[in-house]
Formats: C-alpha cells, sequence, structure tokens
C-alpha cells in the first residue's frame, strides 16, 4: 500500500457544506479551479479556499450557510481516482495464484482458488468481506470510486457486496459477472484435437486434456436457453432492486467476455442497459489467444465488430476491461462508439498479457481508465500503484520518448478517463463548477 494516501468521498448536499484551507490544489486539475467557489457540487464551497484562501467562511460567507471547514495544511487534494476495473471476490485468492499466462490462470482460479471462499456453499458473507477489503484498499489509496465485476450466485451475493461498499462510503459500481456458456469455452480447441484423440485411443493413452474423460475437447458447448434465460433475469432483479445512483450504488450489466457470453445474451443485454439506462462492463482481448481466438470465432470482423454491430458498444457508459491487442480497426470502432478502454497494467504484466498500447488510444481518440484487476492477479487493490506502473511501462512500447505518458496524463487517465468509465463523461473526475466532487486528499 502507498504510504500516506488517505481518501474521502465527497457527496452533493445542501445541508453540509464544505470547504478546505491551505490545501496544495491539484496541479493536473484544472487551473482554473484554484478560484471555483463551488466544492462539492451545487451549494457546497472549496475552491478558493482549497488553493489557500486565508479565510474559508469568507469564501462562502455570500452564500448565508455554515460551511464546515476541513484543515487541508500539509495535504493535497487532488479529484478521486476511479479503480475502473476489479473482482472484489479474489480478495479470498490474493497470493495464492502464481505468475501463469492468463488462460492457464484462470483455470488455477476455477479448479484450485475458488474465489468464493474454500467452501463452494459459504454464505454471503465471503462476498461482503471481500467487498468491505476492496473498499477500503481503494480508498485508503487514493480511489473514491470502483468497478467491480463480481461474480454472483445469486441476489444474496450482491445484497452483501451492496451492503459492504455503503458501510464504507464508497461509490461502487456493481457489474453482476455472469455468463450463459460453460466456462470451458473459455479455453481454445486444438485444431487437430480429433486426431489427436484418435491416435491416443489407439495407443491406449490418454492425453490429460480438458475434455471428457481427459481427451482433448472436440468442439465448444453450446448455448443453453435455460441459462441465457437465468442470467437475463438475474440482471433485470439486479437492477431492479439496488440500482441506486442517488445512494452510491449503480448496477452495471457485466457479462463475463465474449467466450463466456453468447451474442444472444449480449444482445437481450443491451435491452436491459437501454430500460434502465445503465452501464456496461466486458472483458475485451485481454491476451494474445483471445487476439488470435476473436478472428477465428468472429470470422466478419472479429469481437469488437460483434459488439459494435449489436449495439453493445455505442451505448452511454460502457467500459471494456484491458484492451491489450486491439487492431488499427478496432481501435477505430472503440473511438467511434465512446467505448472506454480499461488500462490494467499490473494483471497484464503479472499473467504476461502484454502492455495495451496507451499512447495510440489516446491519439485515436479513446478514453482511457486505470484498473487494479482482481487480487488473484495483481496482490493488491493500491490505486496509486496502477498509476505508477501504467506510467513507467509505457516508455517499453516506443523508442519514441515524445510519445511516452506523462504522469499527468495517466493521473488525467484514472481520473477523468475513469469517470468516463463510469457513464460520468464531464460530471466528474476534475474540478469545477457542476460536477460530483469525489476527492482524496494524499499526504
Amino acid at each position: 500500500m502507498s504510504q500516506g494516501a488517505i481518501a474521502s468521498v465527497v457527496r452533493t448536499s445542501p445541508i453540509t457544506p464544505h470547504a478546505v484551507t491551505h490545501a496544495a490544489a491539484d496541479a493536473a486539475a484544472d487551473a482554473a479551479a484554484a478560484g471555483d467557489a463551488n466544492a462539492v457540487d451545487d451549494g457546497a464551497a472549496a475552491g478558493a479556499a482549497a488553493a489557500g484562501a486565508a479565510d474559508a467562511d469568507a469564501a462562502v460567507a455570500e452564500r448565508g450557510r455554515t460551511v464546515h471547514v476541513i484543515d487541508g495544511t500539509n495535504k493535497m487534494l487532488l479529484p478521486g481516482m476511479v479503480n475502473a476495473h476489479t473482482h472484489s471476490i479474489e480478495a479470498w485468492g490474493r497470493g495464492g495464484i502464481m505468475p501463469l499466462p492468463l488462460e492457464l490462470w484462470v483455470n488455477s482460479l476455477f479448479t484450485h482458488m475458488d474465489p468464493r471462499g474454500p467452501n463452494p456453499n459459504a454464505s454471503p458473507d465471503v462476498v461482503y468481506w471481500a467487498a468491505l477489503h476492496t473498499a477500503i484498499e481503494t480508498i485508503m489509496t487514493g480511489g473514491t470510486a470502483v468497478m467491480d465485476h463480481l461474480y454472483i450466485r445469486d441476489l444474496s451475493d450482491l445484497e452483501a457486496a451492496v451492503r459492504a461498499y455503503k458501510q464504507v462510503g464508497i461509490r461502487a459500481f456493481i457489474a453482476p459477472m455472469l455468463g450463459d456458456l460453460d466456462v470451458s469455452n473459455y479455453f481454445p480447441l486444438v485444431p487437430d484435437a480429433c486426431e489427436r484423440n484418435e491416435r491416443a485411443r489407439e495407443e491406449g493413452l490418454c492425453p490429460g486434456a480438458m475434455g471428457p474423460d481427459g481427451f482433448f475437447r472436440e468442439q465448444l458447448a453450446e448455448r443453453q436457453e435455460e441459462n441465457t434465460e437465468r442470467v437475463l433475469s438475474l440482471w433485470r432483479e439486479a437492477a431492479q432492486k439496488f440500482h441506486d445512483p442517488a445512494g452510491g450504488i449503480n448496477i452495471v450489466i457485466g457479462p463475463v467476455q465474449n467466450w463466456g457470453a453468447s451474442e444472444e445474451l449480449i444482445r437481450r443485454a443491451v435491452e436491459i442497459r437501454k430500460d434502465f439506462s445503465l452501464c456496461g462492463h466486458i472483458h475485451l482481448l485481454e491476451s494474445r489467444m483471445q487476439k488470435l481466438q476473436s478472428r477465428s470465432r468472429y470470422p466478419d470482423g472479429g469481437c469488437v465488430k460483434l459488439l459494435k454491430d449489436i449495439g453493445w458498444l455505442s451505448l452511454p457508459g460502457t467500459s471494456c476491461a484491458h484492451c491489450v491487442w486491439l487492431e488499427d480497426e478496432e481501435q477505430a470502432i472503440m473511438a467511434e462508439c465512446g467505448a472506454v478502454a480499461v488500462h490494467n497494467p499490473v494483471s497484464n504484466l503479472r499473467l504476461g498479457s502484454g502492455i495495451a498500447p496507451i499512447r495510440d488510444y489516446l491519439d485515436k481518440g479513446i478514453s482511457v481508465a486505470i484498473g487494479c484487476d482482481g487480487q488473484c492477479s495483481n496482490d493488491s487493490q493500491d490505486m496509486l500503484e496502477a498509476v505508477k506502473l501504467a506510467c513507467i511501462v509505457n516508455p517499453l512500447t516506443t523508442p519514441e520518448y515524445r510519445r511516452w505518458l506523462s504522469p499527468r496524463e495517466v493521473l488525467k487517465m484514472a481520473t477523468e478517463g475513469g469517470a468516463a468509465a463510469l457513464g460520468m463523461r464531464g460530471k466528474a473526475g476534475r474540478s469545477g463548477p457542476a460536477m460530483w466532487r469525489m476527492l482524496c486528499w494524499l499526504t
């Protein structure tokens, strides 16, 4: 955990406006913020005081209300960062899986490190404690909002996560991570599976593969309609029961990825998003293997074009985790649709997935956010660590130093880019009037 980082969520309130004295203003935020008298949105106050005004009360006296003054001596005031992609339930497996390529890592996650804890029938309390841990560590390292791509068994798991996030006070965007295809579809088929199986049977050997009786799978698992209906029903019920933006809880529709969620499921999920005005979150082209599968499974243009064609990418508040292997035409689609790429540098390095070409994305107009990813592939929820690594790993993508990301650009990704990933583009992530004020201290 980064030393001395303390964050807090400041919400709009007509009763208890806040002012900050003697704090160093964020150099990466808009310079105009130094003279802004709107601290926490309409009716709250800070701006001039945040820049070091001698009398915070005087800065808001014209509003005729008592102001709660916070002493910012020896602290830096920043827009709150957004942990734009994580899996809170993985807190139970922190440090439990060695670095492996993504596909082997996923197999270890499913077979040896059940993210719900040692007992698959454990109570929803395991979800509560994992979410609580994720929220606290995110806040302690400068984050004021989190996108939790959360595997749930049923609504009781979701209720447990909601309870934890409300208790901490962080703004939570919870995306139940669901799919209607068998998990084996995550792993690619061996092109010559039939020949290998036949040869193994002739020799009386077991290949030790992932198919029945240890043989190679010869085809992908087919979609079962009842699975599709169950997932859609769970998403819809989640939105109806728990979506409460004013209370800090936002339900997000979160298909796991193209390999685990069928085209039919994602197409119908688009309608749920429209019905409830919900954000959407999905894994996208994280590894080299997924890049190869994208073209083979979707020969008409790959999975990015598919997500565009069925209407997923163009809906407001769409974010895609990882995006390490986007080709030029796929980058153009992301920019055209306004979808946000969520950069997860720690997990991408730990699993050898690659380094996303973030400079190319920014040049093409793609908004980029930063996430920590789950603790089974990161071992922490340290936002400052993720921001630092996003900055210092980028030079490995090009020898042209003029194209390296600056600390200011990366901080902007973690704040403004994070806000865009939450469907709050232009409404949060920086200082200014009419902004949702999610602020953090650095001490």
